[in-house]
């Protein structure tokens, strides 16, 4: 389901009724993130990603034989849309740097590789940026954990 942005400056920000409180409590947040659950898939995706604090998605990245790379994400988890994987070209690397933190900590911490890549778009002429980590702990595997664009 594609959104206009037409449509998502007309979205209403709170529920029908809500009357909003100076301060906003945990139940008045609740409620307004139970709101933009109901409604359409991509406002419901993000607030899937808010209300969880989740911002990182599995993902894999591919280095073909003739050098170019590819990252690969899982579809669509909107009702009525094909869900298969979105594959897309990693024209370049804009940056790296190596993320280590909590190694101090009994259940290991984090170390990871990070990438900034610039991936292509549906057409030639778009793309975006994105950050990609390569976990080096036990687990390992790829995890997207930013869009930029």
């Amino acid at each position: 389901m594609e959104a206009t942005v037409s449509e998502i400056h007309r979205h209403p920000l709170r529920p029908t009724g809500f009357e909003e409180p100076l301060f906003l409590g945990r139940e008045d947040k609740r409620k307004i993130l139970e709101h933009l659950r109901e409604s359409s898939c991509w406002l419901g995706r993000a607030s899937d990603i808010s209300a969880t604090g989740r911002t990182e998605e599995s993902c894999h990245v591919f280095r073909r034989p003739d050098g170019s790379a590819h990252l690969v994400r899982a579809g669509s988890s909107c009702p009525g849309r094909r869900r298969g994987t979105r594959k897309s070209r990693v024209r370049r690397v804009i940056g790296r740097w190596r993320e280590v933190s909590g190694w101090w900590e009994p259940e290991g911490g984090t170390d990871r590789l990070c990438f900034r890549v610039l991936i292509e778009g549906r057409d030639r002429a778009d793309g975006a940026v994105v950050d990609l980590a390569l976990d080096r702990n036990d687990a390992g595997g790829w995890i997207l954990t930013r869009v930029w664009d």
